[in-house]
């Protein structure tokens, strides 16, 4: 996976939120959702302290929220500031960024998304081999993390209790 879009000044420490899209965006939703929330990170704030954040949409499909807390800490209330923008920005796109039940897996390099018990049902048949894919962990929480945990083989991922 291509993490070309980390800020090289950010630590490894780096606090990192994953938001993935019900759907592909299109080149001018993609376009849209960037612009916003580069706009929102250049203005996010915990207790009236600027936030060293940024922000980047991957493969048409996550919005990654990204902050070195090395100036500044993040807040419940910068915390809470951000899942109302992207609600916000979904809501404004027709796109759901909450739905934990659409999995995001990567098949001979092409990013799919599909529903958690149909994924499950495909791997348990045989349509999709569990070998080929790797699962994206969402749940990571910093820049170390998504290097390393972001994209993980079915077996060591959270889907693999399932199957």
């Amino acid at each position: 996976m291509d993490l070309s879009f980390l800020p090289a000044s950010f630590p490894d420490t780096a606090k990192v939120w994953i938001y993935q899209a019900s759907r592909a965006l299109t080149p001018d939703e993609n376009q849209l959702l960037s612009a916003k929330a580069k706009a929102f990170t250049s203005g996010w704030t915990a207790h009236k302290m600027a936030l060293q954040a940024n922000a980047a949409v991957v493969e048409n499909l996550f919005l990654l929220l990204i902050v070195d807390e090395n100036q500044a800490s993040v807040s419940g209330c910068s915390i809470d500031s951000s899942v109302h923008f992207v609600k916000e920005v979904g809501a404004e796109l027709g796109v759901d960024f909450f739905n934990r039940l659409n999995v995001a897996y990567l098949q001979q390099g092409q990013v799919k998304l599909a529903h958690f018990q149909s994924l499950v049902e495909q791997i348990k048949s045989g349509t999709v081999n569990a070998s080929e894919i790797s699962i994206f962990n969402n749940l990571v929480g910093t820049v170390a993390e998504l290097k390393t945990k972001w994209l993980l083989p079915v077996g060591e991922s959270w889907i693999a209790r399932s199957i």
